[in-house]
């Protein structure tokens, strides 16, 4: 944790968490609070960032993290 005991306010997202959980759904995967909470994490981290990486052990879920997201914004954006 960047500061630890600072409560943060939950986010607006608008239509995100209902899309991402459609297309969790839709690549065959589990739309469990932890996935979920790591694909918005990714995006919090796009929009503050110039460049990421994501690095972990091969079968952590990082292609799928990012290929759900992907997906969801591409379908926000088209509305």
């Amino acid at each position: 944790e960047l500061f630890p005991g600072v409560e943060l306010i939950p986010g607006e997202y608008g239509q995100l968490p209902e899309t991402l959980q459609q297309v969790t759904e839709e690549y065959g995967l589990q739309p469990t609070p932890a996935f979920t909470h790591k694909v918005i994490q990714l995006w919090e981290t796009v929009l503050v960032r110039h460049g990421l990486m994501t690095v972990g052990y091969p079968p952590s879920g990082k292609t799928w993290v990012k290929d759900v997201l992907a997906e969801t914004l591409k379908r926000v954006a088209d509305g």
